[in-house]
Order: C-alpha cells, then structure tokens, then sequence
C-alpha cells in the first residue's frame, strides 16, 4: 500500500491574536473535528481512520513556523536539541575565559535556524538566529515591499506575549464580583501584522487530499484555533499551499521533528529533546462534558533530533507513534503522536572544543 507520497506546504497569515501556541498536536485535534461534523472530508469519514490511526495515520501535520519569501523561500525552524558543543576554560587567563563564556551566552540565545527552500537543515553557527532577527527580516519584507516608511525603532519581538483581561459576569447583580465571578487574566500572543507562516501536511492518498485539507484548515482559521476562540483569538488566513520535496534520509543524518511526538519504542538509538507535556483539553461540544480533561501526554517537543536505531526508519516519511486512550470523556479519541522529519546531518553534534 503506498503510504504518505506527498509532502505539502500550507501558507497562513494570522488575523488576530491566539490564546494557544499554532502546535501539530492541537491542529491535528481541530482538523479531527471538522471530519466529524463533514464525512467528505475524508473518504469513508472520520470512523474507519481512527481504527486505522496506529497503523496508517490519514493526515501528520506540523507545527506553524514563520516562513519569508525574498530573493528565495526560507523558513525559520527552531533550533535542533542536539548535544551541545563542550567548551573547555580551565587553565585560560580570565578575560579569556569569560570572552568564550560571552559568546557561547550568545549563541544559546539564538533559538531559530534558518532552512532554505530545499528543506535542508544545515546545523551550522552561522544559520542561527534571535528572534530580533526574525523581527528584522520580517519588518525589512513587509516595510520594502509596500513601499511605506520602517516603522519606530522599538519593535523587537516577531511574536510577542500579552496578558488579557476576563470578565464573569454575575447575572444576579450585572456585575463582576469575588470568587467565580472575580475578573482574571490570560496569557495570548500576537505575531507582527502581515507575517506568514508555514505548516507541512502529510497525507494519505487513500484517505483525503490537499484541496480537502485545505478547506478544512480554512474553516478552523474562520472559527478560531485553540483557547478563547469564542472570544475572537485564533483567526488566520489560508493563503496558498504547495507541493514539497524534502531531502531523502541518508545513513549520516539524523530526524529533525517539525512537531510535538511520542517516538515509538526502539526507533532510535538516541533520541535528544525538550520535554513537553499535553495537558489536554476537549474542545467543541466535549468542552462541556462531564469530564473534559485528558489525560497528560509526555511528549518531545518541536526540533527534536533522533539517530534512527532501524534503517527502515527511512521507509516512512514520519516518526512517534498514535496516542490512545487519553480521554475521560470519549474511549476512541485520538492524539497526534506522530511527527513530520526532514533530515538533518551531524558531523560536528558530538565534537568537543577545546
């Protein structure tokens, strides 16, 4: 059965703030419920693919990642976990001693990598970037192709966080008032006006196709993603999508995840990651179950790097594995614990400077 031919490139633009992080996981969920409420969005509909899901999963999509187009298309992915060069200052003078400390500081603060349009991720010092530096980028497209003026110096953050205030109101006095019905804050974010983002879609031939994909991120970015969509957060715009080519796998090359997964038992030999832990939550009407809290997923987070222990690893175009039996609400609810790849080579991940 042919499996997962085709990688695809889906361009978003966000139109309001979003209360949660555009992770894979999370729009793997939304794109679960649309299939529900439209069967033609997948041939056969919802049902016959989450049996299927350990097995052949219908759709692996990533996280959203700040993509710019230029001279050349290049995207801004997040630094891979990797083991980090050692650097040795026993022995040196102190002003020395504390230069190297110095720049080894400011390398450390860098926490994107620049990746060109063929999807190869070179891990090297001078593909690193700040995020000032994407703000830079992003400010220098924007600015000079709308021919209008840079705005004020002060803008540093490509994606800045912001506390939102909450009101209950309590209908008793039509006013707010202690314990349930005091005002609270939450955290939402909000990316520069105009920015684009990109996230890679894997999909089934026999389950949908990217037209259908497409529609139904569409409606997701109608309605709103993650929390406090009811309160208008979490509106993007589909722009256009794309047909990929990512390099083959060779045996030198780790996998670089483009989202959060669950590597499946004996797939790598070694396996280096940033924790990150689902505590999840249903949306749409499961919101309002008895019981809508999952259960927490422990997962690897987004530019994780695993050095495959089975060469058949390079026979599928994603890694993890299906996550079951996380819901207290709904028995066949599924989580994404799959993850698209692209490969990644460390020649130099192991050296040691001294």
């Amino acid at each position: 059965m042919r499996l997962f031919v085709d990688l695809y490139e889906i361009t978003l633009t966000p139109e309001s703030a979003f209360g949660s992080a555009l992770k894979g996981d999370t729009l793997f969920g939304h794109l679960c419920w649309q299939a529900a409420y439209d069967p033609e969005l997948l041939n056969g509909g919802l049902g016959p693919w989450v049996k299927r899901y350990p097995e052949a999963p219908a759709v692996v999509i990533s996280s959203a990642y700040p993509c710019f187009a230029g001279d050349e298309r290049c995207y801004a992915l997040r630094r891979p976990d990797r083991p980090g060069q050692w650097v040795a200052t026993a022995g040196l003078p102190p002003a020395e001693k504390r230069k190297l400390l110095e720049q080894r500081k400011v390398g450390q603060a860098k926490k994107w990598l620049w990746v060109d349009h063929d999807l190869k991720v070179r891990d090297q010092p001078e593909r690193l970037a700040s995020e000032r530096d994407l703000n830079q980028r992003a400010l220098s497209e924007l600015f000079d192709q709308r021919e209008r003026p840079r705005p004020p110096v002060g803008i540093e953050h490509f994606c800045a966080g912001f506390k939102q205030m909450h009101n209950t109101i309590d209908r008793t006095t039509g006013t707010t008032g202690e314990g349930a019905f005091a005002p609270f804050e939450e955290s939402a974010m909000c990316f520069l006006p105009g920015v684009r983002l990109a996230v890679f879609v894997l999909i089934e031939a026999e389950a949908t196709d990217i037209e259908r994909v497409t529609e139904a991120l569409r409606r997701i970015g109608r309605w709103g993603y993650g929390k406090n969509a009811s309160t208008g957060l979490g509106r993007f715009r589909v722009e256009q999508w794309r047909k990929c080519s990512p390099p083959p796998l060779k045996k030198t090359h780790g996998c670089y995840t483009l989202g959060p997964c669950v590597p499946a038992q004996g797939q790598f030999r070694e396996f280096y990651y940033t924790p990150f832990v689902r505590f999840g939550r249903h949306g749409d009407r499961l919101a309002h179950a008895q019981n809508p809290f999952k259960n927490p997923v422990l997962m690897a987070d987004d530019g994780a790097v695993g050095l495959p222990a089975d060469p058949q690893v390079a026979a599928k175009p994603y890694v993890g594995r299906a996550v079951l039996g996380t819901s207290k609400a709904l028995d066949t609810a599924i989580a994404q614990g799959y993850s698209i790849y692209l490969p990644i080579a460390l020649e130099n991940g192991h050296e040691r400077t001294v």
